[in-house]
């Protein structure tokens, strides 16, 4: 597995309030690194219940406290692309610490 694109993890921060009293969120970085892209399958696809205009991949990165505390509000930047946090495991078959992320962001046609 080749660690060969680079990724952000942004957090939701709030920084204040508007004159509403509703939260001004600001996206801050938390975390950056290097990634591999897995394919995810059909099935894997359906288990997360996913379906319509998704576009959906599965990253894998190296453990860190940072990134094993990823939140579903938490946004991925890859290739200028944010993708939202759907999923969070631990890379099955691999001696050192890696984690498995399956991402998500919605696709409009036209």
């Amino acid at each position: 597995m080749q660690l060969d694109r680079k990724f952000r993890v942004m957090r939701p921060v709030e920084t204040g309030r508007d004159a509403l009293n509703e939260p001004i969120l600001e996206l801050q970085q938390i975390a950056s690194g290097w990634c591999g892209e897995v394919p995810l399958s059909r099935e894997r696809y359906e288990a997360l219940g996913l379906s319509g205009d998704l576009e959906a991949v599965g990253l894998v990165i190296r453990r860190s406290t940072v990134l094993r505390g990823l939140r579903s509000t938490d946004l991925i930047e890859l290739d200028g692309l944010f993708y939202s946090v759907k999923a969070l495991q631990a890379r099955a078959g691999t001696r050192r610490g890696f984690l498995e992320i399956a991402a998500l962001r919605e696709v409009h046609d036209g």
